[in-house]
């Protein structure tokens, strides 16, 4: 199943390609997951749909629950007078340019709104990558990112104890 959520002139619409009747491939489970992690529930405890699975119909209200209260970005700008202190120097974001579920343009808005904020978060776009090409980025991203835990670690000394020589 491909799913692309995308505003489009002010109307969120969700495009589906679905499976035939009977059969829920992979991609069908993975965003029955996140209806399943994300969504309020409904009256009798199973988690209310994104969209519709036949019509591809966006239902608004759970759209509305998901943004409140899962969109990063929207959760930073709100309590960033709050969160600026506790994340400085700790925010690193890389996404694909040609990213294979469309992060990048979430990635972009977050680096847009961070900047207003005056975030010194770290934002990389790989140009030409997809999802799974961006481990390259940066010499190498895993690499990256233990280097940058363990300097934080060794940095403070109440952590210090947490990082092998």
């Amino acid at each position: 199943m491909t799913t692309l959520r995308a505003l489009v002139s002010g109307s969120l619409v969700c495009y589906a390609v679905l499976p035939p009747p009977g059969r829920k491939p992979w991609g069908v489970r993975q965003i029955d997951t996140y209806d399943e992690v994300f969504s309020p529930r409904r009256l009798d405890g199973t988690p209310a749909p994104l969209f519709d699975r036949t019509t591809g119909v966006i239902d608004s209200a759970v759209a509305d629950y998901w943004e409140e209260h899962y969109d990063i970005t929207r959760v930073l700008e709100k309590r960033w007078s709050v969160l600026a202190p506790k994340l400085r120097g700790k925010l690193h974001v890389f996404v694909g340019a040609e990213d294979t579920f469309h992060l990048e343009g979430s990635v972009k808005l977050m680096k847009a709104a961070l900047t207003r904020l005056d975030s010194d978060a770290e934002f990389g776009i790989m140009p030409g990558a997809d999802h799974w090409q961006i481990f390259d980025y940066h010499g190498g991203l895993i690499r990256y990112a233990i280097g940058e835990m363990t300097l934080r670690l060794a940095a403070d000394p109440s952590l210090s104890r947490y990082v092998t020589k």
